[in-house]
């Protein structure tokens, strides 16, 4: 690899194919590291973080970019893992949907305790709760219920947040603003939701 140092932008310096190669190398090395994330999601916070190091590299040190950026992707790699391993962050990210099959993020039959055979009640309980889940969903607006489906069917909120051009707090907050409404219907139905 050449060291542009300054004197190239930083998009000539991604347009090289070798570059792109090693953000991405980085990325599928590291991902599996991190909760929630995807090589591809991993590869695009790598082209931020070397975006913004770019300005911030000093050519005269006698170091390559590549050398100094190495430790700049290592730097956010620790990070990622340390929020990502947060209890609040891996509750988020492990909440299985209401009927969530085992692919989904669910609960195993055979790991479910030996007393939770389905009976008529139960199922109708099941049924009564999604369809308050639904209700309170319908509640939100379109944009943000297609928000929470998509949290709720398993993808990471960084993912959701690209996808929709926001920021990763946006989406927690419409999370937890679509959970509380569930959890204040679910009390006022009569329920005992956890943490209620």
């Amino acid at each position: 690899m050449q060291n542009y140092g300054k004197r190239a932008g930083f998009d000539d310096w991604l347009e090289e194919p070798e570059h792109e190669q090693y953000l991405k190398a980085h990325a599928r090395a590291d991902y599996r590291q991190i909760v929630g994330i995807t090589a591809e999601e991993l590869t695009q916070i790598y082209r931020q973080v070397a975006e913004y190091a770019w300005p911030r590299y000093d050519e005269t040190i006698g170091v390559a970019f590549t050398t100094y950026l190495n430790k700049c992707l290592f730097n956010a790699k620790r990070r990622l893992i340390k929020d990502h391993g947060n209890p609040a962050f891996l509750n988020e990210w492990f909440a299985p949907s209401l009927n969530a099959t085992v692919e989904e993020g669910g609960v195993p039959e055979d790991r479910l305790p030996a007393d939770t055979s389905e009976t008529p009640e139960t199922a109708l309980e099941a049924k009564e709760i999604r369809d308050i889940a639904e209700r309170e969903l319908n509640k939100l607006r379109p944009r943000d219920q297609k928000i929470v489906i998509l949290v709720v069917s398993g993808y990471s909120q960084v993912y959701v947040a690209k996808r929709y051009g926001v920021k990763q707090p946006t989406i927690a907050a419409i999370i937890r603003k679509y959970r509380d409404l569930v959890r204040v219907a679910l009390l006022n139905a009569g329920y005992n939701p956890p943490a209620a």
